[in-house]
């Protein structure tokens, strides 16, 4: 319904609680937008959390694979030099 501003005090009155109730929405979807953006932070961090996770994960099977590996290729030779007979 539009307003017709003829100078009286409901006019007024009408349309300075019709303009707080358009800035009351305009910041309540301010709000929305700014909590929408927290989350999205928030996730993004928590995702990138769970990879660096599991990038540490990974370095350290990694780390144990190639110990293992480096025993069992010490095992091996000492194995070979008993067979040659060396001494260990």
């Amino acid at each position: 319904m539009p307003v017709v501003d003829n100078g009286g005090p409901v006019v007024k009155a009408t349309a300075s609680k019709e303009d707080k109730e358009e800035e009351k929405e305009e910041e309540e979807e301010e709000e929305d937008k700014e909590e929408e953006e927290e989350e999205e932070e928030d996730k993004e961090e928590e995702d990138k959390e769970e990879q660096d996770k599991e990038e540490e994960v990974e370095e350290e099977e990694e780390e144990e694979d190639k110990e293992e590996q480096d025993k069992e290729e010490e095992v091996e030779e000492e194995e070979d030099k008993e067979e040659k007979g060396e001494e260990p």
